[in-house]
């Protein structure tokens, strides 16, 4: 996750984002790849492939929260009781992360507390609670950048299979905020094929993505050919540095027309530290969403700043049980 600072920034980026989305020219860059790689993704933009089933369920709204870089263990955070029934719940673990950078292959980098057999008990004594396990992050050192588009989808379908099997995955969530050389188009047909694959292999059910302005262009290409794969979009509303709460809401409206008919979902991270919205301005922006019938959900960085303290966790999920 990144996070910038300033007001100015926040006008530059609606300004920018209007016209970007206006015209639709992201880029039309196409560097590398094999054939199957080009082949699946002029398919995917010209005629689409039947989507796979959504992995939204009947609850209205969801609520999802990172864990996986600190101290917090999975016991540690409050789970209400309508979860389930009022909104769904996600933990999602970062990370995941391709230590060459180039060839897709996987390993669960998060805490090894977060083991599968504690995911085990938590699934056992809460059976709605779902995982995620998202792949990239905000480290500096976790790239994307394949030399081979064909070998980064294939190793990336394997490897991730074997940690969703092993850690009793629900969903992926897609956070990549560096891509050396890559080109908008590389990414969009690696991430928009291994979502699809594993959607397709039944080992998935929910797929996120989780942009923010500096990395709009390349999300956004993604989207383009590959929306019907994906059910949330997770976006770092906190990346824009501090706002108040009008602020917030034009950035939100900003977000869902680039990602127009996506269910964008509200955020704000729990640590106070001067470098992004205070957290109780999230969750008043949250609230004033609510009460325009805009809030889907809401997704909070992270457990793990929140360790023996989760007020706005508990604030989130009882404002999300009043919409059910």
């Amino acid at each position: 996750m990144t996070r910038c600072v300033g007001g100015w920034m926040v006008f530059q980026w609606l300004v920018a984002s209007w016209v970007l989305s206006s015209s639709g020219a992201i880029g039309e860059n196409e560097a590398g790849g094999g054939r199957m790689a080009r082949r699946a993704l002029a398919t995917s933009a010209a005629e689409p492939a039947p989507a796979p089933a959504s992995g939204r369920t009947s609850a209205q709204t969801v609520f999802m929260e990172y864990i996986g870089g600190g101290g917090a263990a999975l016991l540690d955070v409050p789970i209400a009781p309508s979860t389930g029934s009022a909104f769904d719940f996600f933990f999602i673990l970062a990370f995941a992360t391709d230590a060459s950078t180039t060839d897709g292959l996987f390993e669960a980098t998060w805490q090894p507390r977060l083991s599968p057999s504690a995911i085990a008990t938590i699934k056992a004594a809460h059976p709605s609670i779902n995982f995620s396990a998202s792949i990239g992050g905000g480290n500096p050192n976790s790239i994307f950048q394949p030399t081979s588009l064909d070998t980064w989808i294939e190793n990336a379908v394997s490897s991730l299979s074997l940690i969703i099997s092993a850690y009793h995955i629900d969903a992926i969530d897609i956070d990549y905020e560096s891509f050396g050389s890559s080109s908008p188009q590389d990414f969009a047909t690696c991430i928009g094929e291994l979502i699809t694959h594993l959607k397709q292999k039944g080992l998935i059910r929910v797929a996120t993505i989780a942009p923010y302005p500096g990395t709009d262009d390349f999300y956004s290409k993604l989207w383009e050919s590959y929306k019907h794969t994906i059910d949330y979009v997770n976006y770092q509303f906190y990346s824009l540095g501090d706002m108040v709460v009008s602020e917030y809401l034009n950035v939100y409206k900003t977000a869902k027309s680039m990602y127009k008919g996506g269910v964008v979902m509200a955020s704000f991270e729990t640590l106070n530290n001067g470098t992004s919205i205070v957290p109780s301005t999230g969750l008043d922006a949250c609230k004033k969403l609510a009460a325009e019938g805009e809030l889907h959900g809401i997704f909070i960085w992270s457990a793990d700043q929140s360790y023996r303290n989760f007020q706005f966790e508990r604030s989130a999920q009882s404002l999300l049980g009043t919409l059910a």
